[in-house]
């Protein structure tokens, strides 16, 4: 994707920035980034059928509270439907990276507790089931386990007696890929484990705590399991789909008059008028007026996915800047993030 949705920028009041700020060579700021699938769906699919194909977590499945130090009774969490909702985050997080067409089939497939993950589906059902649904392809949940740990502790780092509540939860997810273009393929198996974490914290009044304002602040039970779910299937989503991630990146701009110009064309948005400044002065100037149009024009190409460029870019900028600037670190790191990225464009060709 190009500059009409890359580009969001948060601004800092930029123009506040500049009034009081003249002089400063740096201005920051927050865009979304187009991060590019690791592992890409084929080129020919442009419409899914997700299925819901896991078996039902058991009540007692892996849910351990420790209240200061001490180890209690193992949970009982009636977490149902996490397959379903791990097929929702999939569905969600795709149609929000933009791609065409995605629907869930309403049908649980195993109604059985058994923990590993269920047998694929056969290929004469699956073909059949894109069939059906005009679908290039099926996604099916086949494991989604959901295990937490909530731990309560003393916490003294604020200077008085409190406790800390930290209720994680650890997912377990297998997903299968079945494409109707190559029905002799085998699918592919896509295997996903992740940690959240929520905490919260409470005074220890005359040695009482009120643990139910503690657990209050907590998304206890069912409702962080169906998240830690859901998050299972926008992480696969992230992972076989470009999708958009914020980030942070920097514009430098100096007392220079066409260097100014440049970032008042970047502020608007009109980056390819900005771009044509950049790499006027990338050739005409030198010393910081040169580094920085360097790595401008490196974020500009980021921005237009021409990371290859980019990292070019960054390493004239990374050559005209002396590493005694406080920059230089900046710059480097950036260069890692930029080859980082090419790397994936280029396997993913």
């Amino acid at each position: 994707m190009k500059t009409e949705r890359v580009v969001r920028i948060v601004l800092i009041s930029l123009a506040y920035i500049l009034l009081f700020a003249g002089c400063s060579s740096v201005k920051m700021f927050t865009i979304e980034v187009r991060e590019p699938a690791i592992k890409p769906l084929p080129s020919t699919v442009s419409s899914i059928t997700i299925a819901n194909n896991a078996s039902k977590q058991p009540a007692d499945f892996q849910n351990k509270l420790i209240f200061f130090n001490e180890k209690k009774e193992d949970a009982t969490i009636n977490a149902d439907s996490l397959g379903f909702y791990a097929c929702f985050g999939l569905h969600d997080a795709l149609l929000e990276s933009g791609f065409p067409s995605v629907n869930i089939l309403q049908k649980t497939f195993r109604n059985d507790t058994l923990l590993q993950p269920s047998v694929p589906f056969d290929r004469t059902f699956t073909d059949s089931i894109c069939k059906a649904n005009d679908a290039d392809a099926l996604i099916s949940v086949d494991q989604l386990l959901v295990g937490s740990l909530l731990d309560i502790e003393e916490d003294l780092s604020q200077g008085f007696r409190a406790a800390r509540g930290t209720f994680s939860t650890q997912q377990l997810s297998t997903f299968r890929i079945f494409t109707s273009s190559d029905s002799t393929a085998s699918p592919q198996t896509i295997r996903c484990s992740d940690t959240l974490y929520w905490d919260a914290q409470e005074p220890i009044i005359f040695g009482e705590l009120k643990i139910n304002n503690l657990l209050s602040q907590l998304p206890l039970g069912r409702d962080a399991m169906h998240e830690a779910a859901y998050f299972a299937g926008v992480e696969l989503a992230h992972m076989i789909y470009p999708h958009w991630e914020k980030s942070d990146r920097t514009i430098y701009t100096t007392r220079n008059s066409q260097m100014r110009r440049a970032f008042s064309y970047a502020k608007k948005e009109k980056w390819e008028e900005a771009a044509t400044l950049w790499e006027h002065i990338s050739n005409t100037k030198g010393g910081k007026n040169k580094a920085y149009a360097c790595a401008n024009l490196a974020l500009y190409c980021e921005l237009n996915d021409r990371f290859e460029e980019a990292v070019k870019w960054q390493e004239k900028a990374i050559e005209a800047i002396p590493d005694a600037k406080d920059q230089y670190q900046n710059y480097r790191d950036y260069l890692t993030i930029l080859q980082k990225r090419a790397a994936i464009a280029t396997d993913k060709k």
